[in-house]
């Protein structure tokens, strides 16, 4: 399982978003991303080489979620 670290921003962002998806980024999405973060998203590329995505729609409106994958710290 991979420690989840979050960017000082994170909280204000999450604060903007309907409280239904909060719960479901909180309860679905970030413990998919720490059990297994290579299958949970997509590489980005361009400017976000070296990140991932994962991407999920909720009632009518796409998200996503971009992380960095750090493996010499994990396990």
């Amino acid at each position: 399982m991979y420690e989840l670290r979050f960017h000082p921003h994170v909280d204000k962002e999450l604060e903007l978003l309907p409280k239904q998806v909060r719960k479901i980024i909180k309860d679905v999405h970030l413990p998919t991303i720490s059990n297994n973060p290579h299958k949970a998203g997509e590489r980005l590329s361009g400017l976000l080489k070296g990140f991932w995505k994962l991407s999920f729609r909720q009632s009518r409106v796409d998200y996503r979620i971009a992380y960095e994958i750090d493996d010499k710290g994990t396990r």
